[in-house]
């Protein structure tokens, strides 16, 4: 079984501080993928990897069990600068999120939510919020970004990757990153595994993909 949920929230745009930069060419976007599966090459990613094979441009990924980005401390030091005081791998995904222009977050439902190390790195995303509160595009500029959520689980309910969506779309958010939507499978505890993906995926992937695209061109 298999979903695309639509974001229905459109993060507010910063006051740009300059002209923005101009829109890559489609062959030339650089698409960043945050995998927070301890699986590197499990069901997440393969849901993943289909949603890629419809994006263009070079694609990266950053395994966030890798990464042991340590999670928000709460100690407000970045209230003022926007500066986070722990020094630690959250710096390469600064790096790579500045120059991204398509964001993807994949993860296995974990308690209903996405994996503790992408809550964990999306926490550490506070100290961006201070810039986007103000309304300044901050270190991140104001470069049109778009962003999805891939998500696999073992069982099978009603509204089962709401909580992903919901946390997903807050660091989003917060980060200026338009959400796009989310691409799920369930039930892939079900004898047989995770086996071949279904039609209903295959179209649905292909439409999140020309969904994310057409919005980073700015068209509904």
């Amino acid at each position: 079984m298999s979903s695309v949920a639509e974001a229905g929230v459109r993060s507010a745009a910063p006051k740009p501080q300059a002209a923005a930069l101009p829109l890559a060419d489609a062959k030339d976007l650089r698409v960043l993928v945050l995998n927070a599966s301890p699986r590197a090459d499990g069901n997440t990613m393969a849901l993943t990897r289909l949603l890629l094979s419809h994006l263009p441009g070079a694609h990266e990924v950053l395994s966030a069990y890798d990464l042991a980005v340590a999670p928000c401390s709460a100690c407000g030091a970045c209230s003022g600068s926007g500066v986070c005081a722990i020094r630690d791998a959250m710096s390469v995904v600064w790096e790579r999120i500045i120059r991204s222009d398509i964001l993807v977050i994949s993860s296995p439902l974990h308690f209903t939510s996405l994996t503790a190390p992408m809550v964990a790195l999306i926490s550490r995303w506070q100290s961006h919020w201070h810039f986007h509160s103000a309304g300044v595009p901050g270190p991140l500029g104001n470069r049109r970004r778009v962003g999805a959520v891939v998500s696999t689980g073992g069982a099978d309910y009603p509204n089962m990757f709401e909580c992903v969506r919901r946390v997903a779309l807050a660091g989003f958010t917060t980060i200026g990153v338009e959400m796009c939507g989310l691409l799920s499978v369930s039930g892939t505890d079900a004898p047989g595994g995770f086996g071949a993906f279904s039609g209903e995926t295959l179209r649905e992937a292909k439409s999140l993909a020309r969904s994310m695209l057409s919005r980073r061109r700015g068209r509904s």
